[in-house]
C-alpha cells in the first residue's frame, strides 16, 4: 500500500492528484511467490500543485477502432523494458515518454524524485526537456 499512502500524503501536503494512471506490465517478469498472485501493475500519479496547469492531452492521444484519435484513458500497455545492472523497478522509456509529453511543455523542466537509474532524465534530454532528479542511492545514482 505504499503507492496509495504516497498519494494521500501528497494531497496532505497540498498536492493535487489529477489522475492516477495504471501501467499494466504485458510481459511482466514471473514472479516465483506462491502465496498471492504476480503484480501486474503499477501506479503512475498526476499531480499537480495549483488548479491550473500545462497538460497536452493531444501529445498521447492514440488511434480509436473507429480511425480517429482518442483520450488513451488511464491503462497504459505498455512492456517492460529490459535494462543492465541490478535496479529492479525501471521504467521503460516509452511509458515515461508519454509522462513528459503530456506532463511537461518543451524546454520545461521534469522532476522526478526517485531518479533510479535515470530513464526519465534521458527521455527528457531527448524530448527537449531540462532536468531535476534525486536518488538516494549512489550506486543507481552513478549508473543514470
Amino acid at each position: 500500500m505504499v503507492p496509495a499512502r504516497f498519494a494521500l500524503e501528497m494531497q496532505e501536503r497540498g498536492w493535487i492528484l489529477r489522475a492516477d494512471i495504471i501501467w499494466c506490465k504485458p510481459n511482466r517478469i514471473p514472479a516465483s511467490v506462491e502465496d498471492r498472485v504476480n503484480q501486474t501493475y503499477e501506479h503512475v500519479f498526476h499531480f499537480v500543485r495549483n488548479k491550473k496547469y500545462f497538460f497536452d492531452l493531444d501529445a498521447i492521444k492514440v488511434k480509436g477502432n473507429n480511425g480517429k484519435m482518442k483520450n488513451p484513458g488511464d491503462v497504459w500497455a505498455i512492456n517492460t523494458q529490459a535494462l543492465k545492472g541490478d535496479h529492479t523497478a525501471t521504467y521503460p522509456e516509452e511509458l515515461v515518454e508519454k509522462i513528459v509529453k503530456c506532463g511537461s511543455p518543451k524546454k520545461g523542466v521534469v522532476f522526478d524524485p526517485f531518479m533510479g537509474t535515470g530513464t526519465a532524465w534521458v527521455v527528457s534530454r531527448k524530448l527537449g526537456r531540462r532536468f531535476v532528479g534525486f536518488e538516494i542511492n549512489k550506486k543507481f545514482f552513478d549508473y543514470a
